[in-house]
């Protein structure tokens, strides 16, 4: 069933990319999908897993993604505009050669051409484990997408939370990551796969004048498969 969210498009939500979650996602983009107001193009941001990218930031390259609906393309005006924006001068290389295998992207090209078939989208990979330095690199990619996107664009951050802990140790670190967002403090040593991400959605959110997240679920592998050896990771759903 659908979730109940706050009857509002929200400005940017934080889901994760595990397949596992995916009737949870699902739940999800139904929710959105009820809001009076759609989104006109969604941006995403996710780390980039593979260390594919040639720069700190990937956007892609004579890209498309397959759904089971059909094809979903990239909004090539507006992802023009991000990386010719002066401030992003040589800070995003462009790449066709790596989408295919980042399933942090990919899980969610579904949901999106389901729920939202007219919507094209402008994906962001951010590199991991960056310097304080290349942070501010994040920080900016928000600033600009606060003013270059629509007013009624959704951005999305694909974050998977604590990975490869006991559940014990996955819980101290959710409730750490919990207030961490409800505040909107520096995500910069959160246990999450893409503290760059969410540091780029809080950047953004703040620029464009929001700042009431709000926790929709949470869940974690356990939830899934109950054995206290399992290999954890955890996850939130947020709208901001």
């Amino acid at each position: 069933k659908p979730y109940v969210i706050p009857q509002v498009l929200p400005s940017s939500v934080i889901l994760p990319h595990h397949d596992i979650t995916e009737q949870r996602l699902n739940s999800f983009y139904s929710a959105l999908s009820s809001l009076e107001e759609k989104p006109s193009v969604i941006v995403l941001l996710c780390t980039d897993h593979f260390e594919q990218g040639k720069k700190n930031i990937v956007a892609p390259k004579n890209t498309y993604w397959q759904t089971p609906d059909g094809d979903l393309f990239v909004d090539e005006e507006l992802l023009s505009n991000v990386v010719n924006a002066p401030q992003m001068k040589d800070k995003i290389s462009l790449q066709n050669e790596i989408w295919n295998i980042e399933h942090g992207i990919y899980i969610h090209t579904p949901f999106i051409h389901h729920y939202f078939p007219e919507l094209k989208i402008v994906p962001f990979l951010l590199k991991g484990f960056s310097s304080d330095e290349e942070f501010e690199d994040y920080k900016l990619l928000g600033n600009v997408l606060a003013d270059l996107v629509p007013q009624d664009a959704l951005l999305i951050a694909s974050i998977d939370l604590s990975h490869y802990q006991i559940p014990a140790w996955t819980n101290i670190h959710d409730i750490v990551t919990e207030n961490t967002i409800q505040n909107m403090e520096s995500p910069r040593h959160l246990e999450i796969d893409s503290p760059e991400s969410m540091t780029c959605l809080f950047e953004y959110n703040l620029n464009r004048g929001y700042t009431n997240p709000v926790l929709i679920d949470k869940s974690s592998t356990y939830d899934y498969i109950p054995q206290e050896k399992v290999v954890f990771t955890s996850h939130q759903y947020w709208t901001v």
